[in-house]
């Protein structure tokens, strides 16, 4: 597979969707030298693991205290707005946990076919983060004779567009980062595609059950 500066490693394509929170919610590996292929195959990993998150958090309705505790950690208002009287913590709870809001992805997934598939609301990157910034700021929403790829490109201009979209690195590449330098996956130790898969997964468990340990 092609590797970032050029040339190319001999090693499987890991897919991998991570919340906001840097859980991972499922993934693969693929033999495939690129990711737009995987994207709607992805989607569906995320939307699965998405799904079981929000059965685990749909309990924390019943517990005042647990549901403060997982609000107060999840919301992104500042202190003084999460425990705002008018600001309603459950329905904040279960907007944040409900399902995948929105599917952020970066360049190596664009394409017209994956913008438009069936799923979740998604923003897909058409180039690298340093042009993205340069380009003139957009207000509003697209114009309503947009392609769908025109449309993309009118959202990430937007700033709300541009905040989800700066949210994606440290979501996904610190998990990334999290599997390798926490814990060790710098290589599999076993053979062929179903058994690397096997490995990533549960390297992915792990960093899950760490994650919650942290939180806990």
């Amino acid at each position: 597979m092609p590797v970032r500066g050029g040339g190319f490693i001999q090693g499987y394509n890991c897919q991998d969707a991570a919340a906001d929170d840097r859980l991972m919610l499922g993934g693969y590996a693929c033999q495939d030298t690129g990711d737009a292929l995987q994207a709607q195959r992805l989607a569906a990993v995320a939307g699965k693991g998405a799904a079981v998150v929000a059965a685990g958090h749909a309990g924390h309705a019943a517990d005042p205290a647990m549901l403060a505790r997982c609000h107060d950690r999840l919301c992104t208002l500042p202190g003084r707005g999460k425990h705002d009287p008018g600001h309603d913590a459950a329905a904040c709870h279960h907007a944040m946990t409900g399902g995948i809001g929105l599917l952020v992805q970066d360049a190596g997934y664009h394409s017209e076919a994956n913008l438009t598939a069936p799923g979740p609301d998604r923003l897909i990157a058409d180039g690298k983060t340093r042009d993205l910034t340069r380009r003139e700021p957009a207000e509003g929403p697209p114009p309503a004779t947009a392609t769908a790829t025109e449309a993309n490109a009118h959202r990430l201009a937007t700033p709300e567009g541009r905040a989800a979209y700066k949210r994606r690195a440290p979501d996904v590449e610190g998990l990334h980062a999290s599997l390798k330098d926490q814990g060790g996956l710098r290589r599999f130790s076993l053979r062929g595609l179903h058994n690397a898969t096997s490995e990533f997964l549960f390297a992915g468990l792990a960093g899950n059950l760490r994650l919650l340990a942290a939180i806990s």
